[in-house]
Parts: C-alpha cells; structure tokens; sequence
C-alpha cells in the first residue's frame, strides 16, 4: 500500500517516451491541429489524416432556460472577429483532471444600444 501512495506522489509531471522521431511528429501534429483549428492559414493547406485516435478538439454543449430569449435559428459560422468593446464574455466552471486544468469561455458581440 505505501508503495502504491508512493508511486502515485511522484506522478507530478508529464513524460514523454519514445523515440525522438515520434515526439517530433506527435509535436508538430499538434501545432498544425492548432494552426488549423484557430483557422491561422487556409483549411486548404492543411491535408486531414487521423492520427493517436485521440480527437485533438471537442465541442461544449450549452444548456439554456427555456424562457431565455435567443433566435430561433442559430448556425455556425466561420471566425469573426469582434471589435474591443463590442464583446461580452462568460466564463464556464473550470474542471481539473490528474493532467489537464480546463477552463472555458465564451465570447460574443453584444448587442449594440440604440441610444
């Protein structure tokens, strides 16, 4: 038993195996995962492949009020950028696994007054 206590106290970072030629390509196949996701270069430079089985991106399901007022349409779109000052944000309860902190948020253009 303290030997289990003891392996799991030293767990305090994470290691990375492998041959130095798989750490490469699992690097820059999350850099280029980034790149493509935050839309930083055309989604026609990019080719898609899977890879680790793992999806490297995930969406967050938003549970509202019935009564909330929203359009009775809502679609994605490509990324827009909202102008300083235009923005609300709201941030969602943060979560922490044994690896991994993850805090989300979202942002949207507010509605402009019409004073």
């Amino acid at each position: 038993m303290a030997t289990a206590q003891a392996q799991a106290n030293t767990r305090t970072h994470l290691t990375l195996k492998g041959s130095t030629a798989l750490v490469h390509e699992f690097f820059t196949y999350s850099v280029q995962s980034i790149l493509y996701q935050r839309n930083i270069y055309p989604s026609d430079d990019f080719k898609t492949v899977k890879k680790y089985d793992e999806p490297c991106a995930f969406q967050i399901l938003a549970y509202t009020n019935k009564n909330a007022q929203a359009p009775k349409e809502w679609t994605d779109s490509d990324p827009r950028l909202i102008q300083q000052g235009q923005a609300e944000q709201v941030r969602l309860r943060s979560f922490s696994t044994h690896v991994h902190t993850v805090e989300g948020m979202v942002a949207y253009r507010r509605e402009q007054d019409d004073d």
